[in-house]
This record gives C-alpha cells, sequence and structure tokens, in this order.
C-alpha cells in the first residue's frame, strides 16, 4: 500500500505526459499539413485546376490570415487565364499584401516557403508580370483615363516613364484640337511637366492675346497689359497701343504715351516720332523747349 500510490501517481502522470505529446505531435502534425498547402495551391495552379485553388486558398484565409504564402498564390491565380474573376489590379493587391507579411515574417518561416519557390525573387517577378500585364490593358485602352489609372495604382511600375509619357501626348491631342487658350491653359495646370508644356504655353498666349485682343481697340490693348503684364505680346500690345493713340500725330500724344509706358521698347521711336511731329506742326521749336539735351 506504500508503494502503491506513488506507482499511481507516476503512472498518471506519465499518462499525462504521454496525452501532452501526442497532442502536440497532432498539431505539429497539422501544421506541416497546414504549411504544404500553400505547395499544394500551386501544383494545383500549374495544372489548371483554378476553382480547386480557390476553395483552398479560401479555406486557408479562413484558418489564417496572416500567411504571405496564401496572398502570393492568390495573386497568381487572379490572373491565371481561364480564372472566372481575372483581375490584374486584385493580383496587385494580393502581391503587395503578400509582400508586407513577408517583410514581417520570421527568417525561419522565409527559409521553408522558399524551398517551394515562394520568396522575395519570386514576388519580384510577379510584380513584373503583374505590372507589364497592367501597362498592356492601359495600351489597349489607350485613354487618358487609363493612363492614369495605371500611373496611380502602378506607381512603382517601370513603365511609368512610357505610360506618362503616352497620357501627356493623349491629352496634347485634345487641346491641339480644341486649339483654345482654355485648352492650353488646362493642359499647362494638369501636366506642367510634360514635354509639350512649352509648345503649349505659346499657344496658349498668342490665343489669349488674340482673343482679349480681338477688337483691336485702345481699352482692349491697355485691358490686356493690366491684366497679363508679363505677356511675350507685351510689344506687340504697345505697338497697337502707340498706333492708336497716337492717330492725330501731335507731339502730346506722343509724351502721353511716354508717360504711359516709360520704359518701353518703342521709346527711341516715339523720340523720332515727336521730333517729326514737332518739325511738321512747329517748325522744331516744340522739340527744341521740350527735350533740351535732344532725342535720345
Amino acid at each position: 500500500m506504500i508503494l502503491q500510490q506513488p506507482i499511481e501517481k507516476y503512472l498518471k502522470n506519465t499518462s499525462t505526459l504521454a496525452t501532452l505529446a501526442f497532442l502536440l505531435f497532432l498539431f505539429c502534425l497539422s501544421f506541416d499539413s497546414y504549411a504544404d498547402r500553400s505547395k499544394k495551391a500551386l501544383k494545383l495552379l500549374a495544372e489548371g485546376e483554378l476553382a480547386k485553388v480557390e476553395a483552398l486558398l479560401t479555406k486557408d484565409l479562413e484558418k489564417d490570415s496572416s500567411n504571405f504564402a496564401t496572398y502570393y498564390v492568390l495573386s497568381k491565380l487572379h490572373i491565371a487565364k481561364g480564372f472566372h474573376q481575372f483581375s490584374v489590379d486584385q493580383s496587385l493587391d494580393y502581391l503587395r499584401q503578400s509582400k508586407l507579411l513577408f517583410d514581417h515574417e520570421e527568417s525561419k518561416v522565409k527559409s521553408k516557403k522558399a524551398k517551394i519557390g515562394i520568396d522575395e525573387a519570386s514576388m519580384r517577378l510577379q510584380k513584373h508580370k503583374v505590372d507589364s500585364l497592367a501597362f498592356a490593358q492601359a495600351l489597349v485602352k489607350n485613354t487618358i483615363a487609363a493612363y492614369d489609372h495605371f500611373l496611380i495604382l502602378y506607381y512603382d511600375a517601370e513603365q511609368i516613364p512610357v505610360a506618362t509619357s503616352l497620357r501627356n501626348e493623349l491629352a496634347y491631342e485634345l487641346a491641339t484640337n480644341a486649339n483654345s487658350w482654355q485648352a492650353y491653359e488646362y493642359f499647362m495646370l494638369t501636366y506642367p511637366t510634360s514635354d509639350q508644356y512649352a509648345d503649349a504655353k505659346a499657344k496658349y498666349e498668342r490665343l489669349i492675346f488674340e482673343d482679349k485682343t480681338k477688337s483691336q481697340n485702345l481699352k482692349e490693348y491697355r485691358r490686356f497689359l493690366v491684366e497679363f503684364p508679363d505677356t511675350p505680346y507685351r510689344n506687340v500690345a504697345e505697338k497697337a497701343i502707340l498706333e492708336i493713340a497716337t492717330v492725330s500725330n501731335h507731339p502730346d500724344e506722343y509724351l502721353a504715351y511716354l508717360r504711359e509706358f516709360p520704359y518701353s521698347v518703342w521709346r527711341p521711336l516715339v523720340y523720332n516720332l515727336i521730333y517729326l511731329a514737332d518739325r511738321e506742326f512747329f517748325g522744331s521749336k516744340y522739340f527744341a523747349l521740350t527735350f533740351r539735351q535732344g532725342p535720345e
């Protein structure tokens, strides 16, 4: 009786340890089986069993939504030919989720997944494939909206410079077809770094000058210079004002012009015109009194 209790206690403890060991074995077996599901999914995907892959991955996500391998295979599934939910954008979304989880995963888990072909290199390859497919879709549509979609969603794709250039060409074509200063202004505001910016600006400046001064009267030319003081057509506008404002060819009109535009490029010409007008009206006496040092 004295020895029986320790023996029973020992057997009881041994039984408990054995149970725990068996449960741990089952857990490890289950984990290994689950870990191999990504490999099975890739195999089914290669065989074209898309429905089975989808069902398998759906169950995997229900059990563990933090497995980067599951999202990687989902990315491949969504660009698989014949998949009923084919979507390049969705593929990109899954791939980015996979990469995010991968970057925070333990090294031993990464090493295990690398053995079935899921690692950083395979993710880069998948990214290149997804980007290429998305760019091909944009090329087929060949619209500003399609290129904008690609540029926004696939911001880190290697095709970004080409997509930007193609988008800008289409936008500039629209502005050219409209051929209005408003269209060119919109283009410049929307695409300030485009290759066509300088051409658009030149056409904008010309068209807005022509539109704002289409009546070719003194009031419009003066108002235009007030609204657009840095216009490249300042000299043209000032010359038009000179011709209109001095129609009587009287020295006082030229003097008024110089007061209004003291730094005009036409200033030397105005002095000469004053001299000629003075000679016509006053026999050169007026000019001598007004400009004692002579015309510049």
